[in-house]
């Protein structure tokens, strides 16, 4: 481990092993005493998207092959990006017109890309890409007819965009490389330039209210990601909205609610006042809960219906594998 060298030969342990193609995670966890315990695979089938009202209704839009990573939703509930896993090669990004019910690549790298945000017109679209190597934001009409602009080189890991202000800059987070602690930072489009704006507490999901005036983002200060406001530009005051953990928030487009997850299937939300320089939120209260066969769920502006995907495999049937004394079994050549 100190020198960071591998030694000996490979050997055969298990496969049929259930990973996350976004970061290559194995879903397998090994005991001091040789025992270990493991996800089976099951495989990725198609997933259709479609809205979800907070009733539980579903109405379908478009289908999509597996492998799916990420949904965002552009204003106007017209367009959505996806990540989506080519096997063998890279993760992708296309843009869903909900409208036609099209679906056309925007990534052309042939790197991994994820990420990100639509510009406010819903016209452009910023996300994260490898191509050189390292992490970049890049800039990209949604029609895919001209190249990407590359924005940001920012050598660090993790980096996503979350919130374009109509006033012209991007806010974003991303892990630094060295230290792997997270800061909420700045780019403005005219000047070119970078600014940290929170980097205590490892603050990440930064989200401008409609009106420009609140930021919302999740931060591990009490030892569990919470949701917090501070007053932007300001930054001078905070206010914790969740209680119990928290993650993932949006505003309602009129600003008078906040919503966020407490898991990727349970929503609770805040409804929000003004009172001249300062806010008054409510207690939190329960706003929506979906089946596990949802996923990737993003609310419209209005927090009345969500874009999701639908999974017809059911995630609880996943089998839980258990070997004792995989050492051993790694000595065989050979399943």
């Amino acid at each position: 481990v100190e020198r960071g060298e591998i030694t000996g030969e490979p050997s055969f342990v298990a496969d049929n092993l259930h990973w996350s193609p976004n970061h290559g995670m194995i879903m397998a966890d090994v005991s001091a005493t040789g025992d270990l315990v493991m996800g089976s695979a099951f495989p990725e089938e198609d997933r259709t998207i479609g809205w979800l009202d907070l009733a539980g209704n579903f109405e379908a839009v478009a289908e999509v092959d597996g492998g799916l990573l990420d949904v965002h939703l552009a204003p106007g509930n017209r367009f959505a990006s996806l990540s989506r896993l080519n096997p063998g090669s890279s993760i992708e990004i296309w843009i869903a017109d909900l409208q036609r019910q099209t679906l056309s690549i925007l990534s052309r790298f042939g790197s991994d890309c994820w990420g990100g945000v639509f510009s406010p017109d819903g016209r452009e679209y910023v996300y994260t890409s490898q191509d050189p190597g390292f992490e970049r934001l890049y800039r990209q009409a949604i029609d895919g007819a001209s190249p990407p602009e590359a924005l940001v080189d920012l050598q660090s890991v993790n980096s996503i965009a979350y919130s374009w202000s109509p006033d012209g800059f991007l806010l974003f987070s991303h892990r630094h490389r060295n230290s792997g602690d997270y800061e909420i930072t700045r780019y403005d489009f005219d000047s070119g330039e970078t600014t940290p704006l929170l980097t205590d507490f490892q603050p990440t999901m930064p989200q401008l209210s409609p009106d420009g005036r609140w930021l919302a983002y999740v931060s591990a200060e009490s030892g569990r990601a919470e949701v917090y406001v501070r007053p932007f530009p300001g930054l001078d005051r905070k206010w914790q909205v969740s209680t119990g953990g928290g993650t993932i928030p949006h505003w309602r487009e009129d600003g008078a609610q906040l919503l966020y997850f407490k898991s990727p299937w349970s929503l609770e939300a805040v409804t929000v006042g003004v009172e001249e320089d300062r806010l008054e939120f409510s207690t939190p209260f329960p706003l929506a809960s979906f089946p596990r066969r949802y996923d990737y769920i993003v609310p419209a502006p209005d927090h009345e219906r969500f874009l999701c995907a639908q999974n017809l495999l059911n995630p609880d049937s996943e089998p839980i594998r258990f070997i004792s004394n995989w050492r051993g079994l790694a000595e065989v050549d050979g399943p």
